[in-house]
């Protein structure tokens, strides 16, 4: 409460008990030219302070949150890298593992690939000794089978035994045989004998 004619401040509970008292002048001592006459009631604005204090708590919280999550985010970096670097080194490590796997299996297939060069080249020249030798057995198989009939032609002729005629164990039906055997079966006299 403000007294009206000082202007001092006072609350209201002191100002009460002045007045209850029976002393009708300021409590600062003023003295007679300050008589408590009248006041004007005074209202302060607490709960813009307690706002401005919550609000710096609020604040004060915020920060060692914050605080607190970026230590927990610096370690988590640190075990992320770690993580990292842990990774790229088993990756690494494959990949040389993978140049070395490619590096022989280039070796083993120019290998395989000299061998089967080697086994092709082997089969041509053993296929082409097969079918020369098969030639050769073939001619000398049709060089034989001519000079059989060849030596047969040849046996015939000298024989005098044409293609078709018969042999010399075999007798010619001629006039002769026929009269041989009308000879054998006639009389001295030319007429048949009858038994």
């Amino acid at each position: 409460m403000r007294l009206i004619h000082c202007g001092h401040v006072f609350c209201h509970g002191c100002l009460l008990s002045v007045i209850e008292i029976g002393s009708g002048v300021c409590p600062n001592h003023c003295g007679d030219d300050a008589p408590i006459v009248g006041w004007t009631a005074i209202h302060f604005n607490t709960k813009s302070v307690a706002n401005e204090d919550q609000v710096s708590i609020a604040i004060e919280k915020r920060l060692s949150e914050l605080v607190v999550r970026q230590v927990q985010a610096e370690q988590r970096h640190l075990t992320a890298a770690a993580e990292l670097d842990a990774i790229s080194k088993q990756v690494r490590n494959q990949y040389k593992l993978i140049q070395d796997r490619q590096r022989y299996l280039r070796s083993s297939l120019s290998d395989i690939e000299k061998s089967f060069g080697t086994v092709t080249g082997r089969s041509k020249k053993q296929l082409q000794q097969i079918t020369r030798k098969h030639r050769l057995i073939r001619a000398r198989k049709l060089k034989e089978a001519r000079l059989q009939r060849e030596a047969k032609h040849a046996h015939r002729r000298s024989t005098g035994v044409e293609d078709g005629a018969p042999g010399p164990s075999e007798p010619r039906a001629g006039p002769s045989a026929h009269a041989s055997s009308s000879n054998d079966s006639s009389g001295p006299d030319g007429r048949a004998l009858h038994s």
